[in-house]
């Protein structure tokens, strides 16, 4: 079983319509108990989500949001704070050790998170940092490198964490298994009702075994299938701050803050 994938103009399109489609959004709200979250309850236009586990500027991050641009959509990121970190997960590992790219072409793999503290909840990790929080960390490099691509820095991060924790139980699990499979089949019925797109990368084996049937269920339920593009890149999510100069840059890696 595969993912089906749109264009995000399609998407867009897609999007606006079933967003004006009252019985379409009946039908979700009853799937869902009417629990959304943050920020998508009364939502009046769709937002492109990406979905990392930090907001922190990363080079998918920011096609997510210029891809949003592109096609007229709002752009949005939805955190998962609350997974724990694991390090046969990429994505959780580039949260505490951050693939930077620096200036001069120099990439650089920065543990930012001392190993005793890696355990547990990725947004609640200490860095390496005196009183800096991953999440302050992640904060200060995006809103840095949003500047540098003159985008909104308003644009909003929204922690889903909460969301999937209370849909994951709706839809049966019982926190003896891996709970992704669960929240996944309300976030498939969130990327089917127009309110959000989802801006994911080309396929992989977690989005044909976990994905793709939460994405089925939701179709068979609600008559429409997902609105998922694959415009991103899989693998290391890279930050690219090559733009500061190398005063900035020694001061991002000695002290975890750019000004």
């Amino acid at each position: 079983m595969d993912l089906r994938y749109t264009t995000p103009e399609r998407a867009a399109e897609e999007a606006n319509r079933r967003l004006r489609d009252k019985e379409l959004q009946r039908r979700v709200e009853q799937y869902l108990g009417n629990i959304w979250p943050r920020g998508f309850d009364d939502i009046r236009a769709p937002a492109a989500v990406f979905a990392p586990y930090l907001a922190r500027g990363s080079g998918n991050e920011i096609r997510s949001l210029c891809i949003a641009q592109r096609v007229g959509i709002n752009g949005a990121v939805a955190n998962y704070e609350d997974a724990e970190y694991v390090t046969a997960n990429v994505a959780a590992v580039d949260c505490y050790r951050v693939p930077l790219k620096l200036p001069k072409g120099q990439q650089r793999r920065l543990w930012v998170v001392p190993e005793e503290d890696r355990n547990g909840k990725i947004g609640e990790a200490r860095t390496i940092y005196p009183d800096m929080a991953i999440k302050q960390y992640a904060a200060g490099v995006r809103a840095s490198v949003l500047e540098a691509n003159v985008l909104p820095a308003d644009t909003p991060v929204v922690d889903f964490g909460e969301w999937y924790d209370i849909q994951a139980k709706r839809f049966g699990w019982s926190g003896e298994r891996q709970k992704s499979p669960f929240y996944y089949m309300a976030s498939m019925a969130l990327y089917a009702s127009g309110r959000a797109i989802l801006m994911d990368t080309p396929p992989t084996a977690y989005a044909t075994n976990v994905m793709a049937p939460a994405a089925e269920a939701a179709e068979q339920a609600l008559s429409v299938y997902p609105l998922i593009t694959n415009e991103l890149q899989d693998g290391r999510d890279w930050t690219d701050v090559s733009f500061l100069n190398e005063r900035e840059a020694a001061r991002l890696v000695l002290t975890g803050r750019i000004r």
